[in-house]
């Protein structure tokens, strides 16, 4: 009641004057590091302390407003900018580290992709990867291999934040040294040459390799910055024989399996003796991805992978198994010598082998069986 009048409260609940909030914001930062390389989520996670989490609208000082999304993001890291990995622990934080970024790409404008080019694989260098600010790799290191100064494994930190793709089962599926075994089987599917004229990955003559090399081109960035053209008299080009067949021995067997294999070797690209590779200046700014890359590209063309063979018995029946290079018809021939040969058929290999089931009138007699490349 009030002057004298009567007053009815029908609400239940009231509000008090005054009711204290907080906002909340739960927020991502989304930036590429490649331009080219925005089709996947996690090619715009920008993994980082400090930008990623829950924020309260009364921090202070705010931390919003100093995203600063009218910049260039610290997550664009082309060859020399340290950006998003300067902030993140236990990764390679070497902004000129050619194992997973191309050297002297200092933006997009700095890229040489191929057009015009002919039916060959001297320019699967030039192809971009699908990973940041990287093309097809055909250099020797594996970030993923790296370690850290105490010894611990940094690599496959490196390659996760640096994609953004933190499932490691999934990431390590694009890691650059995989570009090895696709280099081979894109060589083989590019080659012009005769398959006959293939040179053998596993020819154990450091002579017959510095033959191989005779007449190819290798850059120099002594000054001038040059093309050289290799002869197989020069003792460099020795020396690339003798590395090759060292690092032929180091492999499973004793064997290079697939042509791309020999990329393994730091001789051809980042310890190339064509190269001042020892100076820290001229490894930052002075020799380009092609640079590294010239020798490769155009050896790929000229190997081969020669054809193995083993006998597998079971119940009873023997087949003979021999790999083979796809794309490529081999003949297998069988002789009771090693001196007269006889065709018994010509096959392609499926998923690299070639499977022979030898005759039941052949068991318990002495046969000796070979496959010969036939084109």
């Amino acid at each position: 009641m009030y002057n004298g009048v009567t007053y009815t409260d029908t609400e239940f609940s009231v509000q008090a004057p005054f009711t204290p909030t907080r906002t909340m914001y739960d927020f991502t930062l989304w930036q590429a590091n490649d331009p080219l390389v925005h089709y996947l989520a996690s090619d715009l996670n920008c993994i980082m302390p400090g930008r990623v989490g829950l924020l309260r609208s009364d921090l202070v000082p705010p931390i919003l407003p100093s995203l600063n999304l009218n910049q260039v993001g610290l997550r664009y890291q082309p060859w020399g900018l340290g950006g998003q990995m300067q902030y993140v622990t236990n990764v390679d934080t070497n902004a000129y580290n050619l194992a997973y970024r191309d050297p002297l790409v200092w933006g997009s404008d700095y890229w040489n992709f191929p057009t015009g080019q002919t039916w060959n694989p001297n320019w699967l260098g030039q192809v971009h990867r699908g990973t940041p600010w990287q093309t097809i790799y055909l250099k020797s290191p594996n970030i993923c291999e790296e370690t850290g100064a105490i010894g611990s494994n940094i690599g496959t930190n490196t390659w996760e934040i640096w994609t953004g793709n933190t499932n490691w089962s999934d990431a390590e599926q694009s890691i650059p040294a995989d570009d090895w075994h696709l280099a081979g089987l894109l060589t083989a599917l590019l080659n012009t040459n005769a398959s006959a004229a293939f040179f053998s990955i596993n020819n154990p003559d450091p002579n017959a390799w510095a033959a191989l090399f005779d007449g190819l081109t290798a850059v120099t960035n002594s000054s001038p910055y040059a093309t050289i053209v290799l002869s197989s008299n020069s003792p460099a080009v020795f020396a690339l024989g003798v590395a090759l067949e060292a690092m032929r021995a180091s492999q499973y067997q004793q064997e290079f399996h697939g042509v791309g294999d020999i990329l393994a070797t730091p001789q051809l690209t980042v310890q190339s003796p064509f190269l001042n590779w020892t100076n820290l200046y001229q490894r930052q700014y002075g020799i380009s991805d092609a640079a590294y890359e010239a020798i490769p590209r155009q050896l790929l063309a000229q190997l081969g992978v020669p054809s193995v063979g083993t006998v597998v018995s079971a119940n009873g029946q023997s087949t003979v198994q021999f790999t083979g290079g796809a794309g490529h018809c081999y003949v297998v021939q069988v002789s009771a010598d090693l001196v007269h040969w006889t065709n018994l058929a010509t096959n392609s290999p499926v998923n690299g082998q070639i499977d022979f089931t030898l005759p039941a009138t052949t068991t318990g007699t002495r046969q000796f069986y070979r496959s010969v490349l036939w084109h």
